[in-house]
């Protein structure tokens, strides 16, 4: 015969981000031997764990809920981390117009042609009739 699991669930709020989300630490034990802990994430009402994505949380958040550091992330280290991605974004951008600016240059001084892209003519290939 089997016996029933006595089991102690708790849980304990780490955190809430700008957005919203809620963070929580939750630890199970029964009455032998400690089971653990595992982290989870109650989403705002913006979306739920079905629609989660990796961009659905702080970089520093989903670090930590899958074990990657030891400590929950402070408010803090989120902005720095969005100022960040911010920047980086920026800088891509940056890149991308200057690419477009030099190659319309070098377009116009007839050094480069501009990409054609070959289209499917229909027109090109004709079964011969019976």
């Amino acid at each position: 015969m089997s016996r029933p699991v006595i089991r102690r669930i708790t849980q304990r709020l780490v955190r809430e981000d700008p957005t919203g989300n809620k963070y929580y630490l939750v630890e199970a034990e029964n009455k032998w031997e400690n089971v653990g802990s595992k982290k989870k994430v109650v989403p705002s009402g913006s979306w739920s764990e079905e629609d989660y994505t990796p961009e659905s949380i702080a970089p520093e958040w989903d670090a930590w809920i899958r074990g990657c550091r030891n400590d929950p992330p402070t408010l803090q280290e989120v902005q720095q981390g969005a100022a960040r991605q911010q920047l980086f974004w920026k800088c891509g951008q940056d890149a991308s117009e200057r690419e477009q600016e030099h190659s319309e240059r070098e377009f116009q001084e007839g050094l480069i042609c501009r990409h054609r892209s070959h289209l499917f003519e229909s027109e090109a290939w004709k079964p011969k009739g019976k």
